[in-house]
């Protein structure tokens, strides 16, 4: 029988040893390939970062609720019932344009159950000469408010110059101005003529006429701001063709100062 034979321990510890030095040898090679590619290599460049502009933001939450009730009788109200709190932002380029968008309104509520066809004319402007629909309307409101109660007249009167404003003629028509004229005069208003225009216009006469004889009413009160927007400058209404506008103006003024005097008002 052969003896199995026995390895060199002294061989074994050899290549084991001889392994780990080749990795170790490996290792720092590559430590220093990769040592000096480093160093050739241009550190970067310093960049200033641009400014920032600094930014608020406004954050809107959204609007609390107020309930209609308190406590446990409100129990019953339904999430439909709940009111929403809400900011009302209201901006006006021009105050006139807005005071007679409520002055349309006003009136409107106060003669459509007498005049139902007078929200097709009033504030609408029409492109037709001596429009005869629109001045039906105007003598139409002129004529029920002769028959009228003395608080219902000055309404009537001002929704017949506010329709009779949009009434012009041209000149070159001189047979149909000169009817339309004649119309005016029987109720006693005016077609100026305008010379650069070339045109007949409605000098709005009903506006002196309501504010001499309602001058403490709401439509008084009303037409009296319109009175002074229009600017007025005739001898026929106590101010001298002659004078500046300025002093027609302060007559108009201190007359309704006057007024106010006399009822005890400032």
């Amino acid at each position: 029988m052969q003896q199995p034979q026995h390895k060199n321990p002294w061989k074994t510890d050899f290549i084991v040893v001889a392994f780990v030095l080749l990795v170790a040898a490996l290792s720092t090679g590559g430590w220093f390939f990769l040592h000096s590619r480093m160093q050739e290599t241009p550190p970067p460049s310093a960049r200033a970062l641009p400014p920032t502009r600094p930014i608020a933001r406004i954050t809107v939450g959204q609007p609390a609720t107020i309930a209609l009730g308190t406590g446990p009788s409100s129990e019953w109200l339904s999430s439909a019932e709940q009111i929403p709190l809400r900011h009302r932002f209201e901006i006006s380029l021009d105050p006139m344009q807005e005071f007679q968008a409520d002055l349309r309104k006003a009136l409107l509520h106060e003669l459509v159950p007498a005049f139902p066809e007078l929200p097709n004319f009033l504030g609408v402007q029409t492109a037709e000469s001596a429009d005869p629909a629109y001045r039906r309307v105007v003598f139409k409101l002129l004529d029920e408010a002769g028959n009228a109660q003395a608080d219902q007249r000055p309404a009537m009167l001002l929704a017949a110059d506010l329709v009779a404003q949009e009434i012009w003629c041209p000149s070159e028509t001189k047979g149909q101005c000169d009817l339309v004229r004649g119309e005016f005069t029987q109720h006693k208003m005016n077609l100026a003529h305008s010379e650069l225009g070339g045109v007949f216009y409605y000098q709005r006469d009903l506006l002196w006429r309501i504010w001499q004889q309602y001058p403490s009413t709401d439509w008084g009160e009303r037409t009296f701001i319109l009175l002074l927007n229009q600017g007025w400058e005739f001898s026929s209404r106590g101010c001298d063709s002659s004078r500046r506008s300025g002093v027609c103006y302060l007559v108009v003024v201190e007359q309704r100062n006057g007024e106010r005097r006399s009822l005890g008002l400032r």
